[in-house]
């Protein structure tokens, strides 16, 4: 049987392919009823959202006042949770932390005065001593407990005659330009002192004593007698040999190092600032210094300054002082009224400093009426210190002989007679006198004093009050009121005054108040001629002379005590009061501290290394270093 090959080449033989369109082929059933389920679930979604919503939040929406209600509770409850707890936080920081005064800053202090001379040998006004307390550092210092302390020095030592003392300092110490301060600089300084070319006002302190150099660290100081209170004439700035011997001593007071001076003290001279223009009684200076990076020196005790700067800010009256401190421009000042302070009184405070001084009405002696001891007696029984004191407008504290409780020897039980018109009454009978109308008289004289003082001053309101207590006893009383400048020359070197007078003295640090009491002072020929009451005693003198002559501590306690109780039998004076230096501050400053003692007003500086004007908060530790 045979076949017809009618094939292409590659077809396969035996298959035949027929080419057809493509048609959708018809939905099959199950497919449509997928369809109809879905949109039967979206539909019933769809209603049942809307039924949620109508139920839960339309049907609701009446509801929705008492919702707000409640949930502002809720808001109020959750904010005063959180204001109880803020408060508690702020609570325990400050429980457990304090604010300290921190580094940094500037610190500016307001004076009132004019800038003459930083040399602290010729500083006389209340800006220049400030000026050079602060740039220039003493051999020794007084502490809080008037006990002396080395600054510059490292000890002192006196031989059993307490004749000659000698003084070793630190090493390392430096002045402010980098040079080595030693020995050559402190007998450069006592030298230049005693030269009367130099006209220094210390001049009179270092009289009589020699002063050598034993080695680059080492003084030593022969004095002409025993003299155990020599020490306090060693609380002395020293002078850069380097800087000042070159220059003719004659014309010291007016060399340019008095003008910008270099010390070795925490301070850094940097510069004096005119501000503004007006008269030299009208100028007003900023006299800048900055921290001694190099302060304290090697082996000095103590921390460096908190502060960056000191400045101070001279002015000409106290009413502008007073309006620098009102707009807080100044960070402190010591010449200021609280009733001028226009400050909230949360934004400052006040810090008592006392001051080793006292106010005294000096009875004089010589005069004829007062050389009898019981009509002196009767004047005090006749006045009322309590309400003398009242009469002033500073703060005061009552004293109540010629030493002051700081001073060693001071016996607290040493009093004169209190406040007493009886007793007033009969001593004057006692001693011939006799009340009449005009008052008291004796051998046809009337009972007539006089009181001298200075007027314008704390003393003439004083003395006002002593004559309308005493006129009251009967006690008539002339007062004789002079100028201030009459002060030094009239009535401390010439004694010319009436038969009383009232006055201040600086005490010092030390016990030794001969220059004011000892027989030897009256004397016109006496270098000081402080005995203001002209008083004499061979009692008296054998005690003050004896208590500086011997170095035991103990004697010298028992000499003072003897001297008070002589002082108190024999009355020469009545013990007022001694001020006490106010010193303001803005309240976020750290300035001196409350009871700080001073011998002079510029030792308020003593512990300047702790002034501070930028405080931070620290922790607080229990000791063993537990968190309190």
């Amino acid at each position: 049987m045979g076949f017809e090959a009618d094939n292409d080449p590659g077809e396969t033989p035996g298959f035949e392919f027929e080419e057809v369109e493509a048609r959708e082929e018809p939905a099959s059933p199950h497919r449509w009823w997928r369809w109809g389920t879905t949109l039967r679930s979206r539909y019933s979604l769809r209603i049942n959202t809307e039924r949620h919503l109508e139920r839960h939040l339309i049907d609701r929406l009446p509801n929705l006042p008492k919702v707000g209600w409640f949930l502002s509770i809720w808001l109020l409850l959750i904010f005063l949770l959180l204001i109880t707890l803020l408060l508690q936080i702020r609570s325990l920081t400050a429980h457990y932390t304090v604010l300290l005064p921190d580094r940094g800053g500037t610190y500016t202090e307001g004076l009132v005065g004019r800038a003459t001379n930083f040399n602290p040998i010729y500083a006389s006004t209340e800006v220049d001593r400030s000026v050079a307390k602060l740039v220039f550092a003493n051999l020794f210092d007084y502490d809080q407990d008037n006990r002396l302390r080395p600054v510059l020095a490292e000890s002192l030592e006196a031989n059993e005659k307490a004749q000659q003392y000698t003084v070793r300092l630190k090493a390392g110490l430096r002045w402010h330009d980098g040079e080595e301060l030693d020995a050559d600089d402190v007998v450069f300084t006592i030298r230049t002192i005693k030269n009367p070319d130099a006209q220094s006002p210390l001049r009179v302190n270092w009289e009589g004593v020699s002063v050598d150099k034993v080695d680059d660290l080492t003084v030593k100081f022969t004095l002409p007698a025993a003299f155990s209170p020599f020490g306090a004439n060693l609380v002395l700035p020293v002078l850069p040999e380097h800087l000042l011997a070159s220059e003719n001593v004659k014309q010291l007071r007016d060399a340019d190092f008095n003008y910008r001076p270099v010390g070795s003290g925490p301070f850094v001279f940097e510069r004096l600032v005119s501000l503004g223009g007006g008269g030299i009684d009208d100028k007003e200076f900023r006299i800048r210094l900055a921290r001694n990076t190099d302060w304290p020196h090697p082996g000095l005790d103590g921390a460096a300054p908190l502060l960056d700067s000191f400045h101070f800010w001279v002015v000409p009256t106290a009413e502008r002082l007073t309006e620098l401190f009102n707009q807080g421009q100044i960070s402190g000042a010591f010449n200021l009224s609280e009733e001028d302070i226009s400050l909230d009184s949360a934004d400052w405070r006040a810090v008592d400093l006392n001051l080793m001084n006292g106010v005294y009405l000096f009875f004089k002696n010589s005069s004829p009426r007062l050389q009898d001891a019981s009509l002196r007696r009767a004047l005090i029984s006749a006045l009322d210190i309590a309400v003398l004191l009242d009469s002033l407008d500073r703060k005061t504290q009552r004293i109540f002989g010629p030493l002051l409780p700081e001073h060693d020897g001071y016996d607290a039980g040493a009093r004169p007679p209190g406040f007493d018109p009886g007793l007033t009454r009969s001593l004057l009978e006692a001693a011939g006198w006799q009340r009449a109308r005009g008052g008291w008289s004796k051998d046809d004289q009337t009972l007539l004093l006089t009181l001298t003082t200075q007027k314008d001053t704390p003393y003439e309101t004083l003395a006002r009050e002593i004559k309308r207590q005493l006129a009251e006893a009967g006690i008539k009383v002339e007062l004789d009121l002079r100028p201030a400048e009459s002060v030094p020359l009239e009535i401390l070197q010439n004694h010319n005054y009436g038969d009383m007078l009232i006055y201040g003295i600086n005490l010092g640090g030390d016990a030794d108040v001969y220059s004011y009491w000892h027989s030897s002072q009256v004397d016109s020929n006496s270098t000081l001629r402080l005995n203001l009451s002209e008083y004499q005693s061979g009692l008296a003198d054998e005690a003050l002379e004896v208590a500086r002559s011997r170095n035991d501590a103990a004697e010298r306690r028992e000499r003072y005590g003897d001297f008070q109780r002589v002082w108190m039998d024999d009355l020469p004076a009545l013990a007022l009061y001694r001020f006490r230096l106010t010193y303001y501050t803005l309240r976020h400053v750290s300035g001196p501290r409350d009871n700080t003692l001073v011998i002079d007003n510029s030792d308020r500086f003593t512990d300047v290394s702790d002034w501070a004007v930028n405080q931070r908060r620290r922790t607080v530790e229990r000791p063993g270093g537990s968190v309190d």
